[in-house]
Parts: C-alpha cells; structure tokens; sequence
C-alpha cells in the first residue's frame, strides 16, 4: 500500500471466511469487507478461478467478482499517518497494533500538553481580569476615628492619659520622669550613679534616695566628707589628737608629763604620778576607800569597795531620841530597802515587782529568773541583757550577734585577713583580726592595730617594752629590754631566755628561794614567807603576807579596823569591829 506494491489474489468462488482459512488469517479480519459485500448484493460464487494482479501503492484492498471490482471503504476512526492495520495477507498484525496504540498514546499526550497550556492560560487571563483595578469602582474610605489616649495621644509615652469630651487630658508623668504628662524630662536616677561611692542608691516615683556616708564619712549619702574626730578636739590639753577612718575617728596621745590615763579631755583627777591608777569616789549613797597606786598588778589586787550607807548613822535614822535605830535587811531570798521586801526569786538582790519605796533594790528585777545584780539593759527596752535573747535589739539573737550588745543589723566584719566574729562597730580593730581584743593601755584601740600599745608616747617600733608603760625607756643593762620588763634588768640578756619559767632569765637565774614559793630572793618581797602572787597592797616594797601594816596607815594589822584600806583614824560609827 502506498509507497509499497503488494500482490493481490483473487478467488471467483468461495465466500470471505473460505479465502482468510486459505490465507491462514483471522476469521474476524476484514469482517467489515463481508458485509459490505452483503450489502451491495453481490452473489457470492464458489470454485471460482484464481487470477494474480498488481496494483499501485493507493489501491488498499480490491474484491472482483464477475468482472466488476468494488473500493473497500477506509475506516475513518485511524489517521492517515497511522499505518495500515492489515498486512500483506490482509491479516491484522499484532506488531501492527502495537505501533498504532503507541502512536495513539502519543497523540493523546500531546493534546493533554495543549490542554494544560490553555487551562494556564485561561487562569492568567481570570486573575488579570480579577484584579484589573481600571474594572472595579474605588471603596470609600472611612472617616478617621476621633484623637484618643489609644489613637494619636499627644501624651508622653506612659505618661497617664484620661479622654474627656474635649478630647484626651495627659496627667502624671511615667514614674523617673517629671512634666505636665505632654512634655516629660527625665530625672537623675542611680543609673547616673549620684551617690557617693559606696553608698546605697534606691530608685523612687520621684527621683533618687542615697542612704548613709560610709564609715568614717559624714553628709547626706550624695555628698560625704572624710570625718575629722579631732574638731573639736576630745583630747585632754596639750595632748596630740591624731584623726583616724575608724570609730572613733580619732585617737588621742600619751598624757602629759605627771599625768595619767588614755589622753582623753576627761575631768582633771589632780596630778598623779606616771603609771599610778587612781579611783574616783564611790557614787552617791555609798562610800568606800579610796584605791590609789601604780601599776596594773597593783589595780589588780587594790580593788575599791563601795558600801551603802547606814541610814541609822545619821540624826539616829530620823528616830525619836531615847530610841534604837536598826537598818534592817531583807530576808534571803527578799529584796528591798530593808523596811519593805519582796520576794527576789534570783537572789540577786532586786525583786520580782517594783516596791513602794525609794532605794535602787526596790525597783523591779528586769530580769526576774535570772540573776543579774547589775542590771544591764543595753537597748533599754526594760528586759535586761542577761534573759534578753537580742540585747541591742538588732534583729539578731545574741548567739549569733557579732555585737551583741551594741546594735548592728549588717553585721559589718571588715578585718583585711578575714572575719575574726566580732563587729565592727564594737571592734577595737575593725580592719585587723584580733580575736582577743588585747588592750593594754585600755584607749579603745586594740593592741593588734595600736601604733603605741602602752600608751606611754613612744611608738611600738621604739618603745623598749611595748606593752609595759615606761616613758622614761630606763635600760640598765643596755640589752635593749627596758627595766620595766627586763627579766633580768642588771646584765644584759637580749634573747630573755627562762627555762624554769620563773620569770627570772636564765643568766641571773641563782635559783635561791628559801621559801619555795617560786620566786628568787633577790627579787622576792617576802624572801621567807611564801607568796608567789608577791601583793603589796601598800607599794612599800614588802609583801602583804610579812608586812606587818599592809596598808601603811600606821596601825598594826592585829588592831586596824580596814586591814586593807588607809584609815588612820579607824573611824567607826556603828561600833562594828
């Protein structure tokens, strides 16, 4: 067919199945060929003679039957391009089928291909015309809302706002800001760091609070000046004042010349000799000796002993002459002023209730359950420090109290080398450890920070007994230890070596002591009656214990009336012995 020549044979007789039989093709194969013979009425004749013809490429298939010929039709359903679905013999091929079904499948894509580009296009040109701004009419605007505290404030931002008919009304300015609420400036806060250094900045509504100057400083906490403890001066006349950075801002020198005590402007108790301790008078309503003498030990074994007076020595008590006056005491376990008692459960000698009387003893016990003859009451809040759980009431109990009896809520421990548990403000040295506390010159400023411990005018650092008062720097024996303090103040032993611990060195260590009391005899005051305590109430270089007239009032022991204490007049109102 077409371009190709294929060989026809033709059958006279016979019917269509009869030749596909002989031709070995399909019975179904060219079915339509049969029945359009039908239809054209042609008779059909057998044992017909069999002739061969070729025809051209556009002859498909030609049936003659008594010399007529008849054009099979061509089937429209196939395209022209398709191949012809009968082969040579007039047989419908399989590989014939599958070519046509392939081609079939091909052209079928490539009608979906155009599908696809039409539904794109025709989608483009709906959205062009969905949003063709020339195709749709312009909304309205609406009118803008009306000025608000929510829309267009002309308040400061978070400045308070209030609306009103006549529009919004700005108030208060946001907190660290000051203004009319429209207009706002903010204030100084601790951001600017307005406080002195070291000292607290809190933040408030209305600017800034700085709290107190550091120690040793004094101002409003914005503006601190270092404190000059020496203006005024507290120190005794003619006495040097040397400001300080710690409580108590100042410290003052040694005492003149024939003068005693810590160097203080303290009321004149007369010119005593340097080294000597003098006792002021017993408080009113009591009396007792006088203690005066030189020397720490000396202040040691002198204590003053104050007594109340009996009220019955003078005018006979207010008694009606001719009459016996008794002081009376209250019954142990009693307190009061002798005439009205109450019961005392501490035995301390203040009673459980306050009195209806006048005397000291007749007011309550502060601390009822527990004895305290003293009374102290440091916060003197009417319950005394020793039943007080906080004593300076410093929100802090007194087992953990650094200060327990000076308040101090911060509980401050400056000391450089580490918290040595006491507090600054009750801390002879509040920047150097000294758990101790040693005082020698008892000045209020502890040994381990004090530039001259004895307090006698020479520093430590040349002061040849630092700690023993010796403003003289008397050195006998030139061994650079002052006699004062000088183990052996007549030959020289620099290194104060005492292996027997006798208090005596070792290189005049004679070990001679009649009385084995522990103490040389050429340095013992009593060399044949032991007294290793060496008292001498008197100063008189002889001990108490071979001194026939301790107290040196001219009146032997066996008949003074105060063994202890100077009365040469042995004086004795109530006859008592």
């Amino acid at each position: 067919l077409r371009e190709r020549r294929y060989k026809t044979r033709i059958y006279r007789g016979g019917d269509i199945e009869g030749a596909l039989l002989r031709e070995n093709c399909s019975r179904t194969t060219l079915r339509d060929i049969d029945e359009i013979l039908h239809q054209d009425g042609y008779r059909r004749h057998s044992g017909g003679q069999q002739h061969e013809h070729e025809y051209g490429a556009n002859v498909t298939t030609t049936a003659l039957l008594d010399d007529q010929t008849t054009r099979v039709r061509r089937r429209g359903d196939i395209p022209g391009e398709f191949p012809p679905l009968i082969d040579i013999n007039g047989c419908l091929s399989d590989e014939v089928m599958a070519k046509t079904l392939n081609l079939l499948i091909d052209a079928i894509k490539k009608m979906w291909t155009k599908l696809d580009l039409n539904l794109g296009e025709t989608k483009r040109i709906r959205e062009l015309l969905e949003n063709c701004a020339a195709c749709h009419e312009k909304p309205t605007p609406p009118p803008p809302p009306p000025r608000s505290c929510s829309y267009m404030s002309p308040c400061f931002p978070g400045a308070d706002c209030r609306d009103t008919p006549a529009g919004p009304q700005c108030l208060r300015c946001p907190s660290g800001y000051q203004g009319d609420g429209r207009n706002c400036r903010r204030l100084p806060s601790c951001k600017d760091h307005p406080c002195f250094d070291g000292v607290e900045c809190m933040d408030t509504a209305t600017g800034f609070v700085c709290g107190s100057c550091p120690r040793g400083y004094t101002g409003n906490g914005q503006h601190c000046e270092r404190i000059n403890g020496c203006q005024p001066n507290p120190c005794f006349p003619q006495v040097a004042c040397t400001p300080m950075t710690v409580p108590p801002f100042y410290r003052c020198g040694g005492c003149p010349l024939g003068y005693h005590g810590n160097g203080l402007n303290l009321p004149a108790r007369g010119r005593v000799r340097p080294g000597q301790a003098v006792c002021d008078s017993c408080p009113e309503g009591m009396t007792g000796n006088v203690s005066e003498g030189r020397g720490i030990e000396y202040a040691r074994t002198h204590r003053q002993y104050c007594y109340r007076i009996d009220p019955c020595s003078d005018n006979n008590g207010g008694c009606v002459e001719n009459s016996d006056c008794y002081n009376s005491e209250c019954n142990v376990g009693w307190a009061g002023d002798g005439q009205t008692c109450g019961i005392d459960s501490d035995s301390d000698g203040y009673p459980d209730e306050a009195l209806n009387c006048q005397d000291q003893h007749c007011r309550a016990d502060n601390c009822p359950k527990t004895p305290n003859s003293g009374q102290e009451d440091a916060d003197g809040d009417g319950l005394g420090n020793a039943c007080d759980d906080d004593a300076d009431n410093d929100n802090v109990l007194n087992l953990s109290d650094n200060c327990p009896l000076i308040a101090n809520s911060d509980q401050a421990d400056s000391d450089h080398e580490g918290p040595d548990d006491i507090g600054d403000v009750c801390d002879n040295c509040p920047y150097v450890k000294n758990t101790n506390q040693h005082d020698t010159d008892g000045d209020g400023i502890g040994d381990a920070c004090d530039d001259d411990i004895d307090n006698d005018g020479i520093l430590n650092m040349n002061d040849n007994c630092p700690k023993v008062f010796n403003d003289d720097q008397m050195d006998f024996d030139h061994d650079g230890i002052g006699d004062v303090c000088d183990n052996c103040p007549r030959i020289s032993n620099a290194d104060q070596r005492d292996e027997d611990g006798d208090k005596v060195g070792d290189v005049c260590d004679n070990n001679s002591d009649r009385d084995k009391d522990g103490i040389q005899d050429d340095i013992d005051n009593c060399i044949d009656v032991p007294n290793p305590g060496q008292t001498d109430s008197d100063q008189d270089g002889l001990g108490d214990e071979c001194d026939a007239d301790i107290d040196n009032d001219r009146v032997p022991n066996e008949n003074d009336n105060c063994l202890y204490v100077y009365n040469p007049d042995q004086l004795d109102v109530n006859g008592l012995q």
